[in-house]
């Protein structure tokens, strides 16, 4: 028997490697120790914890892609009102023709005492149908106007830096009391297609008679 050179443990004839430690016997070379062998395996180990902590580790820097898009989805959704006219037609089931409006809201809303609180507004609209002929009236989105179908009333109008106007009014055939029609309509409409601004002076109930301002430039009427 015969003792290993690299750690001293019983070694048989014709060995040539040492059972224990891996000494080569033959060429008097040994393996690197055990205890070495196993530190560079924890190490290792420890290495790719480190690295694998540091790949999934979160970006707080930046949003992630899907809340960016949710983001820009969310303001899509919600489009800027863009002041002008507004075009709408359609044919009128009873004649089989062609009816025509253009629409405008105004700038300016003003406040109602309840139960119309919130802020109204006014629509100015130019309409052409085949069987009611062509009209220009005033629709208030909250509130009622006061103007009688069977008597009429009157309004104040400026266009641009023209002097202010007094014209006559008619109220809804159907008794709406959110609306009102011009009586001389052709002469409004002519008057229109070369202003820029209008303001009309509207009573309301319980509302006194505010101003509403409009920008009325680029009117295309007729409609082609």
């Amino acid at each position: 028997m015969a003792n290993c050179t690299g750690c001293g443990a019983e070694t048989r004839p014709g060995d040539r490697f040492c059972g224990s430690c891996g000494w080569n016997l033959e060429k008097g070379e040994g393996a690197k120790p055990k205890g070495n062998r196993l530190r560079w395996i924890i190490g290792g180990i420890l290495a790719l914890i480190v690295v694998a902590a540091l790949v999934d580790r979160p970006d707080t820097s930046s949003p992630s892609p899907s809340v960016s898009l949710a983001s820009l989805d969310e303001s899509a959704a919600l489009p800027e009102k863009v002041p002008g006219w507004s075009y709408s037609s359609g044919t009128d089931e009873m004649s089989g023709k062609a009816w025509n409006v253009a629409s405008v809201t105004s700038d300016n809303v003003v406040q109602l005492a309840p139960p119309y609180s919130g802020g109204s507004d006014v629509r100015m609209s130019v309409r052409r149908h085949p069987r009611h002929g062509t009209d220009v009236y005033f629709v208030l989105s909250s509130g009622q106007l006061l103007c009688r179908s069977y008597d009429g009333c009157s309004a104040m109008v400026r266009f641009d830096d023209a002097a202010p106007r007094k014209i006559r009014m008619n109220g809804a055939s159907d008794h709406s009391s959110d609306t009102v029609f011009v009586a001389s309509p052709a002469e409004f409409i002519t008057r229109l297609k070369n202003a820029k601004k209008v303001v009309v002076s509207l009573e309301i109930y319980q509302g006194g008679e505010p101003n509403f301002t409009f920008q009325t430039e680029g009117l295309k009427w007729p409609p082609e």
